[in-house]
């Protein structure tokens, strides 16, 4: 499964996973499975690294070793990674070559993998692939045998390649002897992953030396933040570097800076104003060599407004994050219709349905529902429905039978009440993502056990801040989200940039078993919670009660107007005049979310072509 024929991706995807898991000179490296040695050949050659190789059928050189990988000939914390490329589906006990592997690592070194995964049953045959397990029991094992998940990428598209290639050259029954497996395997349900693990502490060295005692967390989210504290210090000289805002906005402070305080508190912070004003002096690549840019107002549509860019390489990575996520929500057969944004290049929902492509999945781009026309163009038995949160929640009251297997909010708000009103609708998961413009519209998203949102950790270093003081907050605390951006190749840096809205972090482990800081719920916009009986006090009372569909709310001369779309028992309306210290008046009428063009807030004025 070695031969460049044979592995999906091919050295892309090999230079692309070192990268990932930060392997550079000066590192030893361990190529379990190696083949014909071709890897560790180049390696060794072209990127000077030092690499050996094990595998039963290589023919034996100085780095390349012919033997077993339950039992390798060497002595114990002689490697910094272990490479595993196409290797554990060929192994007929995986968990003893990941016991020896466990034994040759160095503390807190790294496995890096790209397999097959299956999404049906697990298969074992005697070929050349000898066993296709489900990505959920791969996993387990890992984690089992002392590993935890740092990175994990889906590459099915890549696979889909392989096999096409294979199959042209060998048809379907030649392709299979090739692989080993039998007449009634199913390869339409196979998939590939990438992934980068790392390895736990031997419990004896647990308090380190001298007695110390553990650190708060596992010492792998140490490594994380202080790999993200690099990052934003290179960030921050190349911002300096290529920007004439940035040079005058950090011209105290410095890479270095960061690193020697091991945090970001001596910068200074920005906002959205601030990108308003300044434009382009924000750049830190050639106008020539951006792919977008999204114009949107600023918090509360007043003021001039944001002109964002990205480059086509930070919107790729918006891809394989919407392909990540995807993986484990839009897991049906069906199609996923997507209720939001255009199908333009570029767009949200473009990025999106491209992400999904990546592992296979197709999408359907209806738009934001604008009537019910559009509701009933919403096809049935979709794998997944993705869309603002009153706007799901009101299709799901209007049309009850379309039961998606699987939900995903986003772009809004998400009132945790009207999602569990979702879920009761149409007996499904909903999930929660958390995006803006300003990152290329994806930051976080939940994975299947619903417990936070996993964040693009290598992408972004988030901060809670207390949004009176600026002062940093404790884990699970909830306070201002404050994004500074890791990527190298962004066009338009974020350096301890204010989003206004309001959220935690969590830093215990996750059931999935993937490492990294998680959003905690979003609370909402920093703005409307200093508002009495602000929107999301309106949207938690209001959608508790089911014969609520929808509502809007206007600003009038002496208080309030609420309209509703439904009905509201005598003490609701007692409930709803509590929040207020003015008089609110309420009508009933339709209140449709489509009234706002974009996220939810108070209106000026009633919206044409909806009397009451």
């Amino acid at each position: 499964m070695r031969e460049d024929c044979l592995r999906p991706g091919g050295w892309k995807l090999t230079e692309a996973l070192l990268n990932r898991a930060g392997v550079k000179t000066g590192m030893r490296l361990l190529d379990v499975g190696c083949g014909t040695g071709k890897i560790v050949r180049r390696l060794r050659e072209e990127n000077s690294l030092d690499v050996v190789g094990i595998d039963l059928d290589v023919e034996e050189t100085p780095f390349l070793v012919r033997g077993d990988a339950r039992h390798l000939p060497w002595g114990a914390e002689e490697f910094d990674a272990v490479l595993l490329e196409c290797s554990l589906s060929c192994m007929e006990a995986p968990e003893l070559v990941l016991k020896e592997i466990d034994r040759v690592l160095r503390p807190w070194g790294t496995i890096l993998i790209s397999d097959l995964y299956t999404r049906g049953s697990s298969a074992v045959w005697h070929g050349q692939v000898r066993r296709v397990d489900t990505l959920d029991r791969q996993l387990e094992y890992l984690k089992e045998a002392g590993f935890q998940t740092l990175d994990l990428q889906y590459h099915d598209e890549a696979l889909i390649s392989c096999w096409a290639s294979l199959v042209f050259s060998q048809g379907i029954e030649g392709a299979k002897r090739i692989l080993g497996c039998d007449g009634s395997c199913d390869v339409s349900r196979w998939g590939y992953y990438s992934a980068v693990l790392s390895r736990r502490v031997r419990k004896e060295s647990a308090c380190g030396p001298q007695g110390r005692q553990p650190l708060p967390y596992p010492v792998a989210e140490q490594e994380i933040r202080r790999w993200q504290l690099t990052q934003a210090a290179q960030a921050i000289d190349r911002a300096k570097e290529n920007s004439c805002f940035f040079r005058r906005h950090l011209s105290e402070c410095s890479g270095q800076t960061v690193l020697q305080a091991g945090s970001l508190e001596s910068l200074p912070l920005m906002d959205g104003v601030l990108l308003a004003e300044h434009g382009t002096a924000l750049l830190c690549v050639p106008l020539e060599e951006t792919a977008r840019v999204r114009t949107i107002p600023t918090s509360g549509s007043t003021g001039r407004a944001k002109r964002i860019w990205f480059t086509e390489a930070e919107l790729d990575r918006t891809v394989s994050f919407f392909a990540r996520g995807m993986a484990e929500i839009a897991v049906g057969s069906g199609e996923t219709a997507i209720l939001m944004s255009d199908s333009r290049p570029y767009s949200i929902a473009s990025l999106l349905r491209e992400g999904l492509a990546q592992i296979g999945k197709r999408a359907v781009i209806l738009g934001r529902p604008q009537g019910q026309r559009d509701l009933d163009l919403v096809p049935k038995g979709c794998a997944c429905l993705v869309g603002l949160p009153t706007d799901v929640y009101y299709l799901a009251q209007k049309r009850p039978e379309l039961r998606p297997e699987s939900v995903l909010l986003s772009a809004d708000y998400i009132p945790p009440i009207l999602r569990e009103r979702i879920t009761a609708v149409w007996d499904c998961p909903v999930f929660c993502h958390y995006g803006m413009t300003e990152t290329g519209y994806g930051l976080a998203v939940q994975c299947r056990h619903l417990q936070g949102q996993h964040l693009r950790w290598q992408d972004y270093l988030v901060e809670i801040l207390n949004p009176g003081t600026h002062q940093s907050l404790p884990d699970g605390q909830a306070g201002e989200i404050v994004l500074t951006s890791l990527f190298p190749q962004k066009a338009m840096p974020l350096i301890r940039y204010c989003t206004g809205d309001i959220g935690s972090l969590l830093r215990e482990g996750c059931p999935c078993g993937r490492s990294g800081p998680r959003l905690g719920p979003i609370l909402g916009r920093k703005q409307q919670l200093r508002e009495q009986g602000n929107i999301h006090q309106l949207d938690d009372l209001l959608f508790s009660l089911p014969e609520v569909l929808g509502y809007y709310t206007i600003r009038e001369r002496d208080g309030l107007l609420l309209c509703i779309e439904g009905r509201i028992p005598s003490w609701g309306k007692e409930s709803i005049q509590q929040c207020f210290a003015f008089p609110v008046r309420i009508e009933f009428g339709e209140a449709p979310p489509w009234v706002f063009s974009g996220k939810r807030r108070e209106l000026d004025a009633r919206p044409q072509g909806f009397p009451v």
